[in-house]
């Protein structure tokens, strides 16, 4: 069987030759390229060749089926050594987004650490709805088909969709050394802006990946009991993957999401 074949063996529930085992080689050869120690055998190869010269496969995690577009504000990147800035503009204020981008972060991330964070004030929030009010998901499925015949045997694609409402506050918009505070000391701002987060998703991102051809769905970002302890995943993330999962199942797809493992195990 081929890594393809195992994959989709997987999805319906079936029995592979072998458990397809796809190692994600991107983030070490990003770092390697970055750092100028690419191991000689491989040098002036790209990521795909050398996933088939180690017989590795392609995790395929380069798929899309919608490009994002924003209405009624303006968007300006500002590029500086090591960083990236975001501004948004709208009528009720500006926020900024921040994220580290340098070599000593290639090996770890492949988009950059946050940096800074936009909510620093009560009237953030607003804003913060008003961008998620004007933001708007365009379906570009030709991609998605393409990429996945470029994959072809080696793999098969899963698409990201981005992180659900919940943990994006907590990672992006607040910041997980502020996150709970705000939750606490501004409650309603903080509920009113969850739910304006997720009834755009509803309403705009989940139609687009229901009705796209791809099948295998990732949503939702480094999830970990220190940061979304059982009591919040129950009230903020369970149903929402619930009413998710059960539109993607009802299209033949299926839905992951990635967690990190922070145990520390007895030695």
């Amino acid at each position: 069987m081929t890594n393809r074949e195992r994959i989709l063996a997987v999805l319906d529930r079936k029995s592979p030759d072998r458990l397809p085992w796809i190692a994600r080689l991107d983030l070490w050869h990003h770092a390697r390229v970055a750092e100028g120690n690419l191991p000689a055998r491989f040098r002036g190869m790209g990521l795909v060749d050398v996933g088939r010269t180690l017989r590795t496969g392609n995790p395929a995690r380069d798929g899309r089926v919608f490009t994002t577009r924003y209405e009624g504000l303006e968007v300006r990147t500002e590029k500086a050594p090591g960083v990236l800035r975001q501004h948004v503009t709208t009528p009720y204020g500006a926020v900024s987004f921040g994220r580290i981008l340098s070599h000593t972060v290639s090996g770890t991330t492949d988009q950059g650490l946050p940096l800074e964070h936009p909510i620093h004030r009560l009237e953030d929030y607003r804003t913060l709805e008003y961008i998620a009010e004007h933001t708007y998901y365009d379906p570009c499925y030709e991609d998605y088909l393409a990429y996945e015949r470029a994959v072809g045997d080696d793999g098969f694609p899963m698409v990201s969709c981005g992180d659900c409402p919940f943990h994006y506050f907590l990672l992006h918009l607040a910041g997980y050394n502020q996150a709970y505070f705000e939750m606490v000391d501004h409650p309603d701002e903080f509920e009113h802006l969850l739910t304006v987060m997720t009834q755009v998703e509803k309403e705009r991102l989940w139609p687009v990946v229901a009705d796209s051809p791809a099948r295998l769905i990732l949503h939702g970002v480094h999830f970990d009991s220190q940061m979304t302890p059982p009591r919040q995943f129950r009230r903020y993330i369970t149903p929402y993957y619930q009413e998710f999962s059960a539109l993607l199942h009802a299209r033949g797809k299926s839905l992951a999401w990635h967690a990190d493992d922070d145990r520390s195990w007895p030695r």
